[in-house]
């Protein structure tokens, strides 16, 4: 029994005990106080109370010496407690006892971290007012079911608190108006330095549809904004100087008449020093509807990264300045881009990865990265031109089975081929893999064969034949070095099996979940130089 119960029990003993005596005292034996005088029930209360009162002196006194075991938490550390609880349990929290509630108002800095608020509600304005002048970290949502009065005292909240907010992500369900947002955001904001406005809806403007930023968003004072992404948000026809200090862009516009001339001329305009931009085109543009030949795209002059998707993609890349980039990621769902311009500044190609739809190349210092998404039935002619085949040195391909290899290749310069293979390949083997895969590279000094990255192991193997097969086109003038990564595989001629080097890390470092592109990207940059140049200094 808790100490709690025991009290209890004690205290409700001792109150029967007094009813007993207050009856015997009223003449009834029974000590049922039903028929009892008003004035007797009144005595008895008093003699209630006070017995009450004298009972529970110890426990207050115990209660204030902080003997109870919820009271001998150091404040400091309570408040480092709370920090690390969902918004909504930390009020919860503060409803425990009256010295967990003391030490959640007497730190601010305990609400001031709301990345994960979720749904908009009462408790926002409150959570946002206990934050005080503390930089707050705030991401919450406006669904269409909440009612109007909820989300506009959000959004007066979220005005007064635009002086303390260190970075704000609003996801907003589009089935329902918001007209309030931009009355929300017109305040200044010394402290902001990421901002996400997320719409989630058709992609073209409608009734229903009217998320909308100002020109004078912020009143033109947003002086620590490094960070934007923006989803179907409207942009006004007129530059935000808020944004002005923007280095990184997220953006998908909005489809619209008008859409090309308000995304060059105003909202890329007002941020000249861009240096990442990730340009998502909304569905319904395509290569007849993009007037490519009269964009005119600010200059950019500290552009590095970028990456454009979405139809017709390819032809507003070269509407860019792509050839400053160190890296460039084009994922066209119509056509790609010619390779020689997509190559530009890249005098040489020496790393190149084959990882499903999407090719990533790389020059020799690695300053510049080109990643592309292709046809598979267009790869080898597309992507295997002179200028990538003559100082090609590292090769990396996953589902090579699936490449349709017409002809045979000459990688004169080759010494790293990595094949990366599927699933399930093994079954199926012997019937055309790897002996249809159509490279020579003479100077080749090491094969690794591996797997696809996944959650689960994986082996996979194939038979002699198909072995000596691939080995008599790759036709290397010396034996190779053979490393193996989760695969079974029989002895193959002209190599010399050898435990796993640091050429290349092994794929345990990156998550199956993420994207090809990525993935594309990840296969070239886990290559190691220093054992590339020792493998050519090798005798």
């Amino acid at each position: 029994m808790s100490s709690i119960d025991h009290l209890r029990a004690a205290l409700s003993d001792t109150v029967l005990s007094l009813f007993h005596r207050i009856a015997l005292q009223d003449g009834d034996g029974t000590a049922d106080l039903s028929d009892c005088p008003i004035e007797t029930l009144l005595d008895a209360r008093q003699c209630i109370l006070e017995l009450i009162a004298c009972d529970l002196a110890p426990v207050f006194q115990a209660a204030n010496a902080r003997k109870d075991p919820m009271q001998r938490l150091q404040p400091e550390l309570l408040a480092e407690i709370f920090t690390r609880l969902g918004t909504g349990d930390r009020f919860t929290a503060s409803y425990v006892c009256r010295h967990w509630r003391r030490v959640a108002l007497a730190h601010p800095a305990v609400w001031a971290d709301m990345t994960g608020f979720g749904s908009s509600n009462p408790r926002l304005p409150l959570a946002l007012q206990r934050a005080a002048a503390c930089p707050i970290d705030l991401s919450f949502n406006l669904y269409a079911w909440q009612r109007e009065v909820v989300a506009r005292r959000t959004g007066a909240a979220l005005k007064l608190s635009l002086p303390s907010m260190r970075s704000l992500g609003i996801f907003v369900d589009p089935l329902k108006s918001f007209a309030f947002l931009p009355d929300a955001l017109d305040a200044p904001a010394p402290l902001l330095e990421r901002l996400q406005i997320l719409t989630i809806g058709s992609g073209q403007r409608d009734a229903n549809n009217v998320v909308e930023l100002r020109a004078d968003t912020f009143q033109d004072s947003a002086p620590r904004l490094s960070y934007l992404r923006c989803v179907s948000v409207f942009f006004p026809r007129a530059p935000i100087r808020a944004f002005a200090t923007v280095r990184e862009l997220h953006l998908t516009p909005m489809r619209e008449d008008d859409m090309w001339r308000i995304l060059c001329e105003h909202t890329l305009t007002a941020m000249p020093d861009l240096e990442i931009l990730h340009l998502s085109l909304p569905s319904g543009v395509d290569q007849s509807t993009s007037p490519v030949s009269s964009l005119v795209v600010p200059p950019f002059t500290r552009l590095r990264d970028l990456r454009v998707w979405g139809n017709a993609a390819s032809k507003v890349l070269l509407a860019f300045p792509h050839r400053q980039c160190n890296r460039v990621i084009l994922n066209d769902a119509e056509g790609e881009v010619p390779l020689e311009a997509f190559l530009a500044p890249i005098s040489s190609v020496k790393y190149l990865a084959l990882w499903g739809d999407f090719c990533a190349l790389a020059d020799a210092q690695r300053l510049f990265g080109r990643i592309a998404k292709f046809r598979r039935s267009s790869i080898p002619t597309s992507i295997f031109t002179p200028s990538v085949t003559n100082q090609l040195q590292v090769l990396v391909l996953r589902d090579v089975d699936e490449i349709p290899w017409s002809s045979k290749v000459l990688l004169p310069r080759l010494i790293y081929l990595e094949l990366v293979l599927a699933l399930d390949f093994g079954d199926s083997a012997s019937e055309g893999f790897p002996g249809e895969l159509r490279l020579v590279a003479p100077a080749l000094r090491v094969l690794r064969l591996a797997r696809t990255p996944t959650r689960h192991l994986h082996t996979a193997e194939w038979d002699s034949a198909a072995c000596e097969a691939f080995m008599d086109v790759l036709s290397p003038d010396r034996d190779v070095w053979l490393e193996l990564d989760g695969l079974h595989v029989p002895d193959i001629p002209r190599t010399v099996r050898r435990p796993m080097t640091s050429v290349a890390s092994t794929f345990s470092a990156y998550s199956p979940d993420a994207k090809e592109e990525e993935l594309a990207w990840a296969a070239l940059s886990r290559i190691s130089d220093a054992a590339l140049s020792a493998l050519q200094t090798e005798e």
